[in-house]
């Protein structure tokens, strides 16, 4: 009788203990600079300016995750864009790299799923300006990049770093080859 309790109660817990498991696992991103565009400019200097403050009111999120786009685009810059040459000054301006949070309505509620979402929202904006060495404009571009996705309002901690850090690849990943197309269109002459 003990034997019988005991191999029932070992198959009760081992059913609770996999019942809790997640339906799907979130897998991290690892943010290599080879993934993204490499460019080169025939440039002496390259000058990253992060214009872009973060906000501290809802619903901007950017200043409470780890590493916040605005660190992620800055690292993008640095170790991608490279410059070769004697004259001439590149000048980036990082203007935007925000995440909004916002709850929505979720439109596709099924029965047993929640009423509500969270809709998250990351813009960014880069501004090329590259100057002769007399400080004249020689060339300008401007980058937008703007992606989003969803999530449950009732996840973990580190689901939503996870998704987050998936929203900013994407985004940096659209970012990096909309920067490298439209800078081959407007700034050619001046990249190697």
């Amino acid at each position: 009788m003990k034997k019988i309790l005991s191999i029932s109660l070992i198959i009760i817990i081992s059913l609770i203990l996999f019942s809790c498991q997640p339906n799907k696992a979130l897998k991290k991103i690892e943010f290599n600079k080879d993934l993204f565009s490499k460019i080169s400019f025939k440039t002496e200097t390259k000058i990253i300016n992060p214009v872009y403050e973060a906000r501290y009111a809802e619903p901007y999120i950017d200043h409470s995750i780890k590493f916040t786009p605005l660190l992620r685009v800055h690292n993008w810059l640095e170790q991608n864009i490279s410059t070769f040459g004697s004259y001439n000054k590149l000048v980036i301006d990082i203007n935007d790299a925000s995440i909004i949070r916002v709850e929505k309505e979720n439109e596709d509620n099924k029965k047993y799923q929640e009423k509500f979402i969270y809709f998250y929202e990351l813009n960014y904006e880069l501004l090329f300006v590259l100057y002769d060495d007399d400080d004249l404009v020689l060339a300008t571009t401007k980058v937008k990049s703007k992606h989003s996705t969803t999530s449950s309002k009732l996840i973990s901690l580190n689901e939503k770093e996870i998704i987050l850090d998936n929203l900013i690849f994407d985004a940096l990943v659209d970012l990096s080859s909309q920067t490298e197309l439209l800078l081959k269109k407007h700034m050619i002459q001046y990249m190697l």
